[in-house]
């Protein structure tokens, strides 16, 4: 483990994006890999996320957290393969204000990577 950033829930239930961004940031480096969320623990009234760089991805990872529509099994099951279909993975979950709330990884786009809708209208 490499560092632990420590986000309020109340933070998180205000603004989810821009709690996501802090956590994206949290992960850049100047120097070296980035480091990845291995996962969260819950320390009330905050969420404390683990952040290493055992993984040596190259790509920069962007983290996102929503709160999840679904809170049955096959519902939660079919809201997580729907994210990852779209680029998500699913890291982990948290309970907040009574509601599901999940933490996805994708890559961040950059500027020479082009979005996935661009790259589906150059196959056409």
């Amino acid at each position: 483990m490499k560092r632990i950033i420590e986000i309020s829930i109340a933070d998180i239930l205000l603004d989810p994006a821009a709690a996501s961004l802090l956590l994206t940031r949290g992960c850049r480096r100047k120097k070296g890999c980035p480091l990845t969320v291995r996962g969260c623990c819950p320390s009330s009234p905050a969420l404390l996320f683990l952040l290493d760089d055992e993984a040596k991805i190259s790509h920069v990872p962007e983290y996102h957290l929503a709160p999840m529509k679904e809170s049955s099994t096959d519902g939660i099951v079919a809201e997580i393969n729907a994210r990852y279909a779209a680029g998500h993975t699913f890291i982990g979950s948290f309970t907040a204000a009574d509601a599901n709330w999940a933490l996805y990884e994708s890559r961040a786009q950059t500027e020479n990577q082009p979005s996935k809708k661009t790259a589906s209208r150059k196959k056409s």
